[in-house]
């Protein structure tokens, strides 16, 4: 996800889950039919914001295209990506926002971007989580304005944790910290999910204020 979108999120409500490498608090059901191609991608993304703390968001992924959905308090935030642009807004608002990336993996579609960090990233030594082996990834191709470290099952080839690190000004960067739990592979995703709202105008104008309202 850009990260325009992941700071808006930053601002909902959050849950205490208590990550550990061994912690038996999270449980992943993962349901993957990954023998060939990863084709679409259903389930749970926490972005994290303290050691305990992360934002919980149900997604869907289908090649490029990803729809995510978080509530805060009363409202439901909902994030719509095709191709390299984001649209975001609050469920029964009139008004959202586009973001628009131009290029890294913010770019492309979640799917895509778990293909190329399986092509183009550096396998680094492998860590167990929960009792199954996971692969980390380097992934510095656009360093240095993105890096990303991603923990993929070595069984099922599925995200479990991903780092990412964004350089947002010429002397800042964000690091985001997700989490993937509930994670159901390759199974049928309708091409409406990520339709958008014909009552809904996009602009560039920042959603922060509107989702904090």
């Amino acid at each position: 996800m850009h990260w325009r979108i992941l700071l808006t999120l930053i601002g909902s409500t959050f849950l205490s889950i208590g990550l550990g490498w061994n912690n038996q608090q999270i449980q992943a059901q993962t349901q993957a039919d990954t023998q060939g191609s990863l084709r679409t991608l259903q389930g749970t993304l926490i972005t994290m914001i303290s050691d305990k703390d992360g934002v919980p968001m149900r997604f869907w992924a289908k090649d490029n295209s990803f729809r995510g959905e978080t509530v805060s308090g009363k409202r439901k935030i909902i994030s719509i990506q095709r191709g390299n642009k984001y649209y975001t807004y609050v469920q029964g608002n009139t008004r959202g926002e586009v973001v628009e990336a131009k290029r890294g993996l913010a770019s492309m579609g979640l799917i895509r971007q778990i293909n190329d960090i399986k092509r183009l990233g550096k396998k680094n030594n492998a860590v167990e989580i929960e009792g199954e082996a996971y692969d980390a990834f380097i992934y510095d191709v656009n360093m240095p304005e993105e890096s990303a470290i991603v923990y993929l099952s070595r069984k099922t080839s599925l995200p479990r944790l991903w780092i990412s690190v964004i350089r947002t000004s010429v002397d800042k960067a964000e690091g985001i910290r997700m989490i993937f739990t509930d994670l159901k592979a390759n199974h049928e995703i309708p091409e409406e999910i990520f339709q958008l709202p014909p009552d809904v105008q996009f602009s560039t104008d920042d959603l922060r204020n509107e989702v904090e309202k």
